[in-house]
């Protein structure tokens, strides 16, 4: 059995800023309902690693589920956290348009926890999909001031962004995203203190592994995954400004795809993730793909 997958799960993680859709494009037998299992990791050169399990199935030719989650640790001179996520999603059909609903969890407890409600109303046909996004976010920082007190700094924000995926041949599909954020509820004060006191956080080397659930300010994507016989290659490209500095980051990507079952995939992953202000940072990767 073989699919036609989205981007690579590197694009997933460290390109999207708002919502992780489902895995799987299309399946290119018959009408079975498909299931893909995701087993990954990433390294960057900083000594920042993450791990990752996900699972993408269809209970309908209409309802897609997803379920996905990792544990990260970037603690270096840079920064110092040591997160996990969760995500679950859904995805309907309703002939031509469709909605999808995710809920996910990001962070460290007692330090830094972040709550994510996500959706999007969709058009999809054979060859294009085109999509609104939105999203809330809920996030709690834990700091010890300079007098050795527990500081908690609660704030909210919203995005808005929108995607659009093509296909103009069998093999080839292109993707383009964007997302804006706006923290309303986070004052100048209070930004200040998050940054004396959790200079980590704000600093501009942020590796790529977390760079898309870092507080952005906007972040912004494109890429394709074209298919040849039974290799597939990926490239990725994503802008993004975050938030606490407004330092901008510019994360190229590429990955290769090649079978190594009867219903196993393999991809081997390497990027590189820019900013004017800090040195460059590399990172790879490899996937399993495993496909029912």
């Amino acid at each position: 059995m073989s699919f036609i997958r989205k981007h690579s799960l590197l694009v997933l993680i460290v390109l999207c800023g708002m919502q992780l859709e489902s895995v799987v494009y299309a399946q290119e037998s018959d009408d079975e309902l498909s299931t893909i299992v995701v087993l990954g990791g990433l390294v960057d050169d900083q000594g920042a690693w993450d791990i990752m399990a996900i699972a993408d199935w269809e209970t309908s030719p209409q309802t897609t589920f997803f379920l996905g989650a990792g544990v990260t640790e970037t603690v270096n001179a840079q920064a110092d956290l040591s997160t996990k996520w969760i995500e679950f999603g859904v995805d309907h059909a309703f002939s031509n348009i469709g909605v999808t609903a995710n809920a996910g969890y990001w962070g460290e407890q007692d330090r830094l926890t972040t709550v994510d409600l996500a959706g999007s109303l969709y058009y999809e046909t054979e060859k294009t999909r085109v999509a609104l996004l939105g999203a809330v976010r809920d996030i709690e920082l834990t700091l010890v001031n300079l007098t050795g007190q527990e500081v908690v700094l609660d704030a909210d924000s919203t995005a808005i962004g929108g995607s659009f995926r093509f296909q103009p041949a069998d093999n080839l599909f292109i993707y383009a995203a964007g997302t804006s954020y706006d923290y309303d509820s986070i004052n100048r004060t209070d930004l200040i203190l998050l940054c004396i006191l959790r200079p980590d956080i704000c600093s501009a080397n942020i590796s790529p592994l977390i760079l898309a659930r870092s507080m952005l300010n906007y972040s912004v994507s494109a890429g394709f995954d074209y298919q040849f016989k039974k290799v597939a290659i990926n490239f990725g490209f994503s802008n993004a400004e975050s938030f606490l500095d407004e330092q901008e980051f510019d994360v190229f990507s590429g990955g290769l795809v090649i079978p190594v079952g009867p219903v196993t995939d393999m991809e081997l992953i390497a990027g590189v993730s820019m900013s004017e202000n800090s040195d460059d940072i590399w990172f790879g990767g490899i996937n399993f793909y495993i496909y029912k």
